[in-house]
């Protein structure tokens, strides 16, 4: 245990300096893979910010069991095209290039419409 004099303390003691993640977008937190340039969820290019989560009330957390499901995605800008494989459809848009991205395969949607039509 460090004792701390006074004078040793930070300027502002309420910001905490966290340092920086690569692999962690420095807007929303999710997490970024290799080759990356930009988040799937809220689009910040890789590098950019620091991402400092808030406090969390453990009651409110959310917890889903359920098999993940299978999207394929698709830049509107450049086209390229990738899987995602979550609960959630959080890729809005394109790791590559930062434009927006469309769903054009929702493996949920598919399985409704299975169960629908027997």
């Amino acid at each position: 245990m460090k004792l701390i004099i006074e004078n040793e303390w930070p300027e502002n003691r309420n910001q905490t300096t966290q340092p920086r993640n690569d692999n962690i977008c420095g807007h929303c937190g999710s997490m970024l893979q290799n080759g990356e340039k930009y988040c799937r969820c809220c689009g910040t290019r890789r590098g950019v910010g620091v991402y400092v989560p808030e406090p969390v009330d453990p009651w409110d957390i959310e917890c889903i069991y359920a098999p993940p499901i299978k999207r394929t995605h698709k830049c509107t800008a450049c086209a390229y095209q990738w899987d995602s494989f979550e609960m959630r459809n959080t890729n809005k848009y394109c790791p590559r290039c930062g434009a927006s991205a469309e769903t054009i395969y929702d493996d949920y949607r598919d399985r409704i419409r299975k169960f629908n039509n027997r």
